[in-house]
């Protein structure tokens, strides 16, 4: 018999593959082996195909005004990504370049199996040497794991990086996904607001403030309510509320909401990171007039019932031939 040197090698259990430990071999195909593996923080099960994909050394990877924002824990960076790449082959060994018609080409089926997934939103990028770079996010373990074997599956397509792709599990992949279904087919020229927050990266510790900006970048004024969703799936209505119930926002202007400075949350509603930790979603739907008739009657509620209700708001306003709204989000993490 013939030995396939190229074939991988095996994983036997206890092996450590960035931040899942391999549990047992589940069965072998001309697409290579398939795993059953545990996330060692979350305990979550996955199935990892393709082991050729996985390398042959995988390695571990290394007061009155005041309202909390809890949200259930959960370990920061949930998705490391099971498969790593493959030690690049020599540049002598690399592929010639793609033609640009076959780039072209190749690029538009890349677009249109990226654009496949409902709350996904992803970038990809192609190099010379036929490599597909992503980035973004997904909205589950078993999405990350079918892109990457359609795309390998191109003809013009050598390998695929993903390190750069996160899992944004429920309730926040339903939250964008049941938005971006109504908001299909908007206008393309509104843009969606940007959400800032008051620190360069978006990590808050126990005890520190949040104060999130909201822009509006379009030139007519603008309705822009923002939302804070966490992990449970309830919503924390930031704007408007019942103490400050003008979100209405100037062409190109923003407001800010909450506040870092002790003197000023005495007086205004302020938000205060508390436990339990997590990853959160900050949502602002921009439209030219309001969706609701007003502030919810309760500060708290059901991610799944107020995003429901406020989907139907964005069709009866597209309905009656309103069609300047826009989708913009933000996630952010708290820790201890």
């Amino acid at each position: 018999m013939m030995e396939d040197h190229n074939a991988p090698l095996p994983l036997s259990p206890g092996t450590k593959v960035r931040a899942f430990q391999i549990e047992k071999k589940l069965g072998e195909g001309s697409f290579g082996i398939v795993y059953a593996a545990t996330h060692e923080i979350l305990g979550d099960p996955i199935e990892a195909a393709g082991s050729a994909d996985l390398g042959t050394s995988p390695q571990e990877a290394g007061g009155a005004n005041r309202r909390a924002l809890p949200e259930p824990a959960q370990a920061g960076g949930i998705w490391d990504g099971v498969e790593s790449e493959p030690t690049p082959a020599p540049e002598t060994e690399h592929l010639s370049e793609l033609t640009p018609a076959a780039r072209t080409a190749t690029l538009a089926l890349i677009e249109a199996l990226t654009a496949g997934f409902g709350c996904g939103r992803i970038e990809a990028s192609l190099s010379p040497n036929r490599v597909v770079k992503l980035s973004g996010h997904l909205g589950s373990v078993e999405d990350s794991i079918a892109l990457r074997i359609r795309l390998r599956a191109l003809e013009h397509v050598d390998s695929v990086q993903d390190d750069g792709v996160q899992i944004f599990g429920w309730p926040f992949c339903q939250v964008i996904a049941t938005l971006r279904d109504v908001l299909a087919h908007a206008d393309e020229s509104v843009q969606e607001a940007s959400i800032l927050l008051n620190k360069t990266r978006p990590l808050y510790r126990e005890g520190e403030y949040l104060v999130v900006t909201a822009m509006n970048n379009n030139p007519g004024e603008a309705h822009l309510p923002l939302d804070y969703v966490n992990t449970a799936g309830d919503v924390v209505h930031m704007l408007p509320t019942a103490t400050d119930r003008d979100n209405r926002v100037e062409g190109w202007g923003q407001f800010a909401v909450g506040s870092e400075d002790e003197a000023t949350c005495r007086k205004r509603q302020y938000y205060q990171i508390s436990a339990p930790h997590g990853r959160s979603l900050l949502v602002a739907v921009r439209s030219s007039g309001p969706l609701l008739p007003g502030p919810r009657h309760q500060a708290v509620e059901q991610a799944a019932d107020y995003f429901s209700i406020l989907a139907g708001a964005i069709r009866s306003a597209r309905a009656r031939g309103s069609n300047e709204i826009a989708l913009g989000y933000q996630f952010l993490e708290t820790r201890q």
